[in-house]
């Protein structure tokens, strides 16, 4: 064997060897940063929930002393509980996402809804400006049809993969 094709197997190994070794090194990270995510949504959901428990506790009590404005205070309740909704979401899309499976884009167009209802939620409780809110509603019937037709689709592509 010549010295030339030695020296080129070699550095084909040596290359593959490093090419593998990078790639269990980025899988590696991309499944850490992954369960950093996973981690950080968990922390901030269980602040939120707190910060709902606190609240209730605050609602109960204006309900029973007869003080402040019940209306605004379950409005601002439900408005945090919204809050709940897009976290769960991503957490279940940081799972999905661990798992190796793909992730819907509903999440996104979820956290867009939710975030306009929030936004009608705050926006009543606060006695803003009603204008305002027929721009949220009808961010928040677009988002829902998109919604919608995405879903539909979604069924017709799995549909159409069991049938294959």
């Amino acid at each position: 064997m010549k010295i030339t094709t030695k020296i080129k197997a070699k550095f084909s190994r040596f290359i593959e060897n490093l090419n593998n070794n990078l790639l269990s090194f980025f899988e590696g990270f991309y499944t850490l940063t992954h369960l950093f995510l996973a981690v950080v949504l968990v922390v901030i959901s269980i602040g939120i929930f707190v910060w709902f428990i606190h609240d209730v506790i605050g609602f109960i009590k204006s309900l029973f002393s007869f003080k402040g404005n019940i209306s605004s205070a379950a409005f601002r309740l439900l408005g945090i509980a919204i809050l709940l909704w897009p976290l769960s979401g991503l957490l279940k899309a940081q799972i999905e996402l661990l798992k190796g499976n793909p992730i819907s884009i509903t999440i996104w167009i979820d956290i867009g809804i939710s975030g306009a209802i929030r936004a009608i939620l705050l926006t009543t409780a606060e006695g803003g400006d009603i204008k305002e809110n027929y721009y949220y509603i009808v961010i928040a019937f677009g988002l829902a049809i998109i919604r919608l037709l995405v879903v539909y689709m979604e069924y017709l592509q799995r549909k159409g993969e069991e049938t294959k």
